[in-house]
């Protein structure tokens, strides 16, 4: 059985994993559930400060703790940060699953860096008018890709997310390609006007799976997406 740490996407925390945690418990995993600072339950630490170099650390020592290989699984956002501590420790990943994740494009990329101009230029005037000139307000990441799951599922996560630094968006990861040592996976959720193409993320060596849904499939689809994390987690490496 694998040791899978489940990192979630921007404005959430720990709690948007509960259901597939479970049914990877069921299965006989264990299962680390990751709230990167500021976030969930450890929104008390909320700050201007908070960068994306805080969430690698963030995972590094859950995966420290854990003390042994794990699968690490990342959603949107934590792509980055999957990718930064795959860098700095890929021996203490057994595999890198990205779920519907941002990739660094270059070695030395932020994420608003990797934005379009129009896109980069519609956050950074909502961050200034609502998101109090440091944060990105919860709705903007909720996003019209996942307007899948339910109306419950929608009051939960505006009730439990969270604004994030915008500095988790704005520092650039300086890679030395270490991470491309990891067996890599991603899982493409297949809604419409997706970016992701699978064609170049197999050149860059990875395998690519895809499901039917949203881009909160922990929310809409736990168990087909526990099904693929079971499956990815017993390939050869």
């Amino acid at each position: 059985m694998a040791t899978f740490v489940l990192v979630p996407g921007s404005c959430a925390g720990a709690w948007a994993w509960t259901r597939v945690t479970r049914l990877l418990r069921e299965k006989g995993h264990t299962v680390y559930e990751q709230t990167l600072t500021g976030m969930g339950d450890r929104s008390h630490l909320a700050s201007p400060k908070i960068n994306l170099s805080t969430h690698i650390a963030d995972v590094a020592n859950t995966i420290l703790f854990a003390g042994e290989k794990v699968v690490l699984v990342c959603h949107s956002y934590a792509g980055f940060v999957g990718t930064g501590v795959a860098d700095r420790n890929p021996e203490s990943l057994a595999r890198l699953v990205y779920l519907d994740a941002n990739i660094p494009k270059a070695s030395n990329s932020s994420l608003w860096g990797d934005f379009s101009e129009k896109d980069r230029r519609e956050s950074k005037e909502s961050v200034r008018t609502k998101g109090n000139g440091w944060s990105f307000p919860v709705m903007e990441e909720v996003g019209p890709p996942g307007f899948d799951i339910s109306r419950r599922d929608m009051k939960m996560m505006m009730e439990l997310g969270r604004p994030q630094s915008v500095r988790t968006y704005s520092e650039r990861l300086r890679l030395t390609g270490r991470y491309r040592a990891v067996p890599r996976s991603f899982i493409k959720c297949d809604w419409g006007g997706n970016p992701f193409d699978p064609e170049s993320l197999r050149k860059q060596g990875m395998d690519v799976t895809t499901v039917k849904s949203g881009h909160w499939p922990m929310l809409s689809c736990p168990g087909i997406l526990a099904t693929v994390l079971d499956r990815l987690a017993n390939e050869p490496r």
